[in-house]
């Protein structure tokens, strides 16, 4: 069985509580806005439109993890080293989400044929991309397949990249790569702004790898080497809060634009994970092992909370308010039980050997 035992040691195989604990804020920010979503209410853009910003957050936990756990952090530069530690990664998102690539076209397909849906089912190219994680480069596979499989296609296109800007960060050319970072930022802003073909919010030019892997690099510059410079947590908090009322008005409430508005999310998010210790102590411990356990089922959860939204939005009624919380809890109770059984039958058993094949190729 699958341990929720709650405790910080990172050692032999251990989990940081506070890193899941920001996951399962995370997927609940996710969870909140595809709810919301179902309903015509103005009321629900505004409180939940924000929590399509939880993507990030998983970004910002994932460039920790990957600061924790890449060999290259300890000086091993060698591809060897780098495929085992990638094989360890794809045995434990890749067989989850190919059975998720699997089971949402069998669904359209279903719909399709039954006249439930006018959407036609996928196509078998578009698949195979979402099998090798190479959705986000296709406009028409990016969520066709698999429902958010952009984000998950990102971090995957993440880990790839990894030794190159650990790299950089080892050869002490950071700096220049921050700046890079900035710059392509503010160009991309300008750009956008000049030619009047700024990404629409959720669209192919805002999930696109160029953008989201920037976002990623701007966070794993922040988080090394200039959050460490902060140390006041009050400063840090302040500036979490700075960067993302602009991540607002730049995104869901301003819309003036949302690829800068994803990487102002990016930064913020880095600031407030810096302050744990902080923001930490004043979160009820009760509340804080609830979110634990929740972070520790969220890939699960992200995959099938999609099977629970889409079928709830064809049985309510978009304009009956009432049904917010009730979807909502509705969605846990659904999940949870479904990413135990994942967590227990394939992504515990798969990560295992993944590690077992991890060790032959790098003893």
């Amino acid at each position: 069985m699958v341990s929720f035992k709650i405790n910080d040691a990172e050692s032999n195989g251990g989990r940081l509580s506070w890193l899941d604990f920001y996951r399962g804020v995370a997927i609940f920010l996710v969870v909140l806005v595809h709810i919301g979503q179902s309903f015509n209410a103005d009321v629900f853009h505004y409180l939940t439109a924000w929590g399509q910003y939880g993507v990030q957050l998983f970004f910002c936990i994932s460039v920790y993890t990957i600061t924790l756990t890449h060999p290259a952090v300890r000086g091993v530069l060698d591809s060897r080293s780098h495929f085992s530690w990638m094989c360890r990664r794809i045995f434990r998102i890749l067989p989850l989400y190919i059975l998720a690539a699997i089971i949402f076209p069998c669904l359209r397909y279903l719909l399709y044929v039954l006249n439930l849906s006018s959407t036609s089912p996928p196509t078998l190219f578009d698949i195979g991309l979402n099998f090798f994680l190479l959705n986000s480069f296709s406009a028409s596979a990016i969520n066709s397949v698999v429902p958010g499989g952009w984000s998950i296609s990102i971090e995957f296109l993440v880990y790839m990249l990894a030794p190159v800007i650990i790299f950089c960060q080892r050869r002490h050319i950071w700096s220049s790569m921050l700046v890079l970072g900035f710059v392509l930022s503010y160009a991309l802003f300008a750009y956008t702004l000049g030619v009047g073909l700024r990404p629409e919010n959720n669209s192919f030019f805002f999930y696109w790898p160029p953008l989201q892997i920037l976002v990623f690099v701007i966070i794993f510059y922040l988080q090394n080497y200039i959050v460490r410079f902060f140390v006041s947590d009050y400063i840090k908090i302040i500036l979490f809060a700075i960067f993302f009322a602009s991540t607002l008005m730049f995104g869901v409430v301003g819309e003036l634009n949302h690829a800068l508005a994803a990487i102002f999310s990016g930064v913020a998010f880095a600031f407030l994970i810096d302050t744990k210790s902080y923001v930490l102590q004043w979160v009820n411990s009760r509340f804080f092992d609830v979110f634990v356990v929740v972070g520790r089922l969220s890939y699960a959860i992200y995959i099938f909370h999609f099977l629970y939204v889409l079928t709830t939005r064809k049985l309510i009624n978009p304009d009956s308010s009432l049904m917010f919380f009730p979807l909502l809890v509705g969605c846990f109770i659904f999940t949870v039980p479904l990413a135990i059984l994942s967590k227990v039958y394939i992504e515990t058993p798969m990560i295992k050997l993944g590690k077992k094949i991890s060790a032959l190729m790098c003893p």
